[in-house]
């Protein structure tokens, strides 16, 4: 547009600086809207606060958090009035690059006539909760608590993901207790995170309570439930119980992820369940998802333990070909090898892949 402008002799003025500086933020290029923003100056075009606030957009989108502080320094100088959400974006992309401190000093640091909403606290804890930092999302919660706003489902869910991050399970616990003890429903967000949380806390009884809980009153487990619960089993030498939850997430006609065959893969390895670990390997073959590195390694791990030598070597083999990055075909080769030990030890179970 701009060039057009130019084709035709006329004058762009601030108004079409602030479409084009929003295009590029919707877009985020903030290399190119910081250049506009600085154009509009040069031609002796004060930029207003729709004109920062849209770069802020362009910066919180590409995740320039340092830049968006410049600028928005450079505002401040200007005596240019900031609005909400000046404010709001800038906490943002502190969030995306997890600069938690940056993000709290611009919340608490908020002038008297703007007043910080749901939206600021949100960003807020969104930057904790990426930094590990739980005890300054926890203060967050309890400060927003205290305000004339009332924190929602998605701001528990954010305090209950730092807990987890940090392993602090009987921190996400209360929260979650919290959470249900308000007019709010708990959704499934909110459950997953908290057994996030008592999977690193190796609290696998606790993760199984809440499973419990979700599958008698809601919300109905999901499979990021699920896999959570099974690397709480794994953390907790609960081996066989992982096994179980993969048979009845299949029961709920929930859909195994790679994640989650590698939960099960593990636990198999720990416990040197090779033939188990055997059967899960041929159950992905089945449903079409590639193992990757770590599935290899723990599925060899799991034949090794069990004094499989042959398998174990075979299997170290596909290790080297998937980290290697060979040709699919290669790689198929190799796999069509274990196939017929997959079979043979799916076999000697109940039923093929079958976990009880």
């Amino acid at each position: 547009m701009l060039r057009e402008l130019s084709c035709l002799r006329l004058q762009p003025n601030l108004i079409t600086y602030n479409a084009n500086i929003t295009a590029c933020g919707r877009s985020s290029e903030w290399q190119q809207s910081l250049a506009l923003l600085q154009e509009a100056q040069h031609r002796s075009l004060q930029p207003d606060c729709t004109s920062y606030n849209a770069t802020f957009t362009a910066c919180e989108r590409g995740s320039a958090v340092q830049v968006a502080s410049e600028v928005l320094s450079h505002m401040h100088a200007s005596a240019i009035p900031a609005d909400l959400y000046t404010y709001n974006a800038n906490i943002s992309a502190c969030g995306k690059d997890a600069r938690w401190e940056l993000a709290t000093s611009i919340l608490f640091a908020l002038p008297k006539q703007t007043q910080p909403d749901a939206v600021t606290y949100g960003a807020a804890l969104s930057a904790c909760e990426k930094a590990s930092q739980w005890l300054a999302a926890v203060a967050l919660l309890r400060t927003m608590s205290l305000t004339r706003l009332h924190p929602n489902v998605i701001v528990y869910s954010t305090s209950i993901s730092a807990c987890a991050k940090s392993s602090q399970w009987q921190s996400a616990l209360h929260i979650l207790q919290e959470l249900k003890a308000l007019v709010l429903k708990a959704d499934v967000v909110a459950y997953s995170a908290a057994i996030s949380a008592c999977k690193k806390g190796a609290a696998w009884q606790s993760a199984l309570d809440l499973l419990v809980h979700m599958k008698r009153y809601g919300p109905q487990p999901n499979i990021v439930s699920y896999t959570a619960n099974m690397n709480a089993c794994e953390r907790g030498s609960q081996w066989r119980l992982a096994l179980q939850l993969l048979q009845e997430l299949r029961g709920r006609s929930l859909q195994p992820t790679l994640v989650t065959y590698g939960a099960v893969m593990t636990s198999c390895a720990r416990g040197s369940l090779w033939q188990y670990a055997m059967a899960v390997l041929d159950e992905m073959r089945d449903a079409a998802v590639s193992p990757d590195s770590l599935v290899f390694s723990a599925c060899a791990g799991a034949c090794r333990r069990g004094s499989q030598g042959q398998l174990a070597l075979l299997l170290d083999q596909m290790l080297l070909e998937c980290m290697c990055h060979v040709c699919r075909e290669s790689l198929l080769a190799t796999t069509d090898l274990l196939v017929a030990a997959c079979k043979h030890a799916a076999k000697s179970l109940h039923t093929a892949g079958s976990c009880t």
